[in-house]
């Protein structure tokens, strides 16, 4: 919109267009603060995807991954694209096949094409070059699942035979936050994932992909995941999945790991497990340096005798032992002074 007809706009009506623009449009409002890649890779990914008209050298510069690659939806955004020289061609392989055009994977060897086809989401080639005599393997769909392309992973699902163990694509879609890839492929082969899976999903915050691994009983070691989840900053929805399907008992093992996570980890199991933490919290979010966790725990928990002594002793290994050693011994006069009052 042209800048004089954007500003002739009343203030409450360019909020609400601003409200539901894409990155590509605030970029391109000034309203997009494109300091960091991952905002310029989703203001490329907007353009890709939209299959923008406008002059492309214009947007944030920085190295594209495959993930952009794939939003191109034309042949002629592909050439624009390449000629503008901001990919490499082993990115640009990923928009060459979701076009299909064939020419720009001739270097490539039918098990690579088949690969790239499968992590591009382009069944089409996939089909041919499996006719072509390409076997139809599970390692296609690594990243086929990786990438979110379930259409990919269904087709491999049913042309792959019985006995054809599935369990790495599941790997890669857990592992990947791809909630619809992990609920399809249970849905056709029944596959479970791995703990080092369910593990990573945690640690990565994919909570959609955590509540599925955790509500369809995709992964035997639940302690793992509890075990991670306690102890990894902001994952209380993981936290609320494992408590949804009767885990409390896993949770409340890891009580004391909860520490390392910070207040909100905290603050989540004194409310849903009644605290529950040992001696050993105060003395893991010591020697780990959490200090925002040791201040939480000796303002919020009084039912447990704190070793401040273990804990004084814990903070010799954190870089902010000053501040934690002085909270802590002030927490011990304060308590001397409470009993000496008593008395």
């Amino acid at each position: 919109m042209h800048s004089s007809l954007w500003d002739r706009l009343p203030a409450e009506l360019q909020w609400l267009v601003l409200d539901a623009a894409g990155p590509l449009t605030l970029f391109l409002a000034g309203r997009l603060d494109a300091k960091g890649d991952a905002v310029k890779r989703a203001v490329w990914a907007d353009a890709l995807r939209l299959d923008w008209e406008g002059h492309l050298a214009c947007l944030p510069a920085v190295d594209l991954h495959a993930e952009q690659a794939m939003c191109v939806c034309s042949q002629r955004m592909y050439w624009r694209l390449k000629a503008l020289g901001v990919a490499h061609s082993g990115v640009l392989v990923h928009a060459a096949a979701r076009n299909r055009i064939h020419s720009e994977l001739a270097a490539l060897d039918p098990e690579s094409r088949a690969e790239v086809a499968a992590a591009s989401g382009c069944v089409p080639l996939l089909a041919d070059l499996v006719a072509a005599g390409v076997a139809v393997e599970p390692w296609l769909g690594f990243r086929a699942a990786a990438f979110g392309q379930a259409v990919v992973v269904e087709w491999l699902a049913r042309h792959l035979p019985a006995s054809a163990d599935m369990t790495g694509v599941m790997d890669a879609a857990v592992a990947s936050g791809q909630a619809a890839v992990v609920e399809r492929l249970h849905e056709l082969r029944g596959c479970s994932c791995s703990s080092w899976a369910a593990a990573e999903a945690v640690q990565r915050r994919h909570t959609a992909a955590v509540a599925l691994v955790v509500r369809l009983g995709l992964c035997d070691d639940i302690g793992q995941i509890a075990r991670v989840a306690a102890c990894v900053p902001g994952s209380t929805a993981s936290l609320d999945a494992l408590a949804r399907a009767g885990h409390t008992h896993q949770l409340a093992m890891h009580a004391d790991r909860a520490a390392l996570g910070g207040p909100a980890n905290l603050a989540w199991f004194a409310t849903h497990l009644g605290g529950c933490f040992s001696t050993q919290a105060l003395t893991a979010a010591a020697w780990a340096g959490k200090l925002a966790s040791v201040e939480w725990l000796l303002r919020n928990i009084d039912g447990v005798d704190w070793d401040i002594a273990a804990a004084a002793a814990a903070a010799d290994r954190s870089a902010v032992r000053a501040q934690t050693v002085e909270l802590l011994h002030k927490h011990a006069a304060s308590r001397r002074a409470q009993a000496g009052s008593r008395q």
